[in-house]
């Protein structure tokens, strides 16, 4: 419609909206557009283009326009194509092709003022090619930091063999070459074994499908544990009259896999009021639980005061992770991200867990704390992002509800990279909208996603190093805890240092010589690009 009034009429006039422009054009400036032909077109015009970007359920895809600065101008495999950028961007957009531009901008009015004529522009094309050279050193820079994108014959297996368990390809793609070896223990450290014995997989060995037939028994044995553990902890929490809500694990099995045998789990976390902390504590320890203190379970609650890990005294099989908040804290410089204990306790559901009637966590709670625990303790391609990916997918779910939560929590970069995510990898049917409202701004999503791509693509193992740290700083949406968290992590409390790095023997040690041998610890990780 509007490229045929162009035509029509010479000209159109529009009202510009956004920032990407500014200062050159700014929110509510009237733009006046004229038609313009391929050769005349030249770097450092400001051309409207119009963009295609997707939308859900399979419905055709919707037209966005830009009004951005043309950086280059070229011709491949015959077609005309041209590259803009907003001024304000730091990365250029996607090349376009000749067909999708409306219309160039000649002139633009700011209350009734000239403000831009493009005969005037002399210093268009030097604007143009600054955009273009600030366009590749950001990339050149975000390249550096997230490192190679290598993705392995064996991860693109996995991915394929994952959706062919759960029926959404018929035929798995698999590549011609394969390590079944390297493509086990991809599987198993990111714990999808269990759930890839359930078909027979086209031109794997014997081996391979026994070794996931075995870990599947094993797992069922652990969970059945798990499951009667569970029952009786939550039987002596309501004998006492305790309220406890139980998240992760069985409350993502049970809702989301079609066998939740698939599903493996380490421990039970529950969740308890502050004001019944003391009384959990204490139920657990005369139900033969002892709280932990390695330099992890130390970590955690002397920077939150919020988990306590308590390891069985008798034959139990699993630990309990005990929480009072739904705080995430990353053991790397304790920057975190927190989802609303209080919220969380009053839009509480109930799930049926193995015939015990268990309370957790809200569908739209349950996902977001689920995204938030894995972009800061599990970041790569794990069973964890799969679970989110499901999550996704129950119908019923509060979109809108989980980005104005998420806003108010501060953790919807966190929520919108877990949702990017899985929707990619594992096609989840997220909302194009939410994940537009989830988003933070475009130069933060540039540098997310160059060092998200590199960490997850092809790795199913974690990795501690600097990128890891830079990934986790950049999600973080209130800067406050970012910098409270770096000043944690940088300059300890003499308590913390004396139980990470002096000797159970009682080695005195002034707090000068502790903090050389944290920031020693520290530089090694910064270094390490492994």
């Amino acid at each position: 419609m509007l490229e045929a009034c162009l035509h029509q009429n010479g000209e159109l006039r529009l009202s510009a909206v956004g920032s990407s422009m500014w200062p050159e054009l700014r929110a509510g400036d009237e733009l006046r557009l004229v038609h313009v032909t391929y050769d005349a077109i030249a770097p450092g015009d400001i051309l409207l283009v119009h963009h295609w970007a997707p939308r859900e359920n399979g419905e055709e895809p919707l037209p966005l326009l830009l009004a951005h600065r043309v950086i280059k101008v070229y011709i491949e495999s015959g077609r005309a194509m041209l590259v803009t950028k907003g001024d304000r961007k730091a990365f250029a957009d996607p090349p376009v092709f000749y067909e999708q531009v409306v219309g160039r901008v000649e002139e633009a009015r700011r209350g009734g003022q000239l403000v831009y004529a493009r005969e005037l522009q002399r210093g268009a094309r030097a604007r143009a090619w600054g955009s273009r050279l600030q366009d590749a050193l950001a990339t050149g820079v975000a390249g550096m930091l997230a490192g190679p994108l290598t993705v392995s014959p064996e991860a693109i297996a996995l991915n394929q063999l994952i959706a062919y368990t759960l029926d959404w390809v018929a035929v798995p793609a698999l590549p011609a070459a394969l390590d079944w070896e390297a493509l086990y223990d991809l599987a198993r450290s990111g714990r999808f074994t269990p759930m890839l014995s359930h078909k027979a997989i086209p031109g794997a060995p014997d081996w391979f499908s026994a070794r996931c037939r075995r870990d599947l028994r094993e797992n069922q044995a652990h969970r059945l544990l798990i499951d009667q553990q569970l029952s009786e902890v939550l039987a002596r929490f309501e004998a006492v009259g305790l309220p406890v809500l139980v998240v992760k694990g069985p409350t993502h099995a049970e809702p989301l896999y079609p066998n939740p045998f698939w599903r493996p789990m380490v421990d039970l976390d529950l969740l308890v009021a502050p004001e019944d902390w003391d009384e959990a504590m204490a139920l657990l320890e005369a139900s033969g639980f002892l709280a932990e203190h390695s330099d992890w379970a130390r970590l955690t609650e002397r920077l939150t005061g919020q988990v306590a890990l308590l390891k069985p005294l008798g034959p139990a099989i699993a630990a309990i992770e005990l929480h009072r908040d739904l705080k995430m804290l990353s053991e790397r410089l304790a920057v975190r991200g927190e989802v609303d204990a209080r919220r969380a306790w009053q839009e509480a559901v109930t799930l049926d867990v193995n015939g015990s009637c268990v309370a957790t966590l809200a569908p739209e709670d349950a996902l977001a704390y689920a995204s938030t625990h894995w972009a800061q303790h599990h970041f790569y391609n794990s069973v964890w992002l799969l679970d989110i990916a499901l999550m996704a997918g129950r119908p019923g779910l509060d979109w809108q509800k989980l980005v104005d939560d998420a806003r108010t929590d501060g953790t919807a970069s966190f929520i919108w990279l877990t949702l990017s995510l899985a929707r990619h990898l594992y096609a989840a049917p997220v909302p194009v909208a939410a994940l537009r409202a989830l988003a933070p701004d475009s130069l933060r999503v540039a540098l997310i996603t160059q060092l998200a791509w590199a960490r997850v693509a092809g790795t199913f193992a974690e990795r501690a190093d600097v990128r890891s740290l830079l990934l986790q700083l950049l999600l973080v949406d209130r800067w406050r805890w970012a910098f409270g968290g770096l000043w944690a992590g940088l300059w300890p409390t003499d308590t913390w240092l004396r139980q990470h790095y002096v000797a159970a023997s009682g080695e005195k040690a002034s707090r000068l010589c502790l903090l050389t041998r944290h920031w020693r610890r520290l530089g090694r990780m910064l270094l390490a690009r492994g």
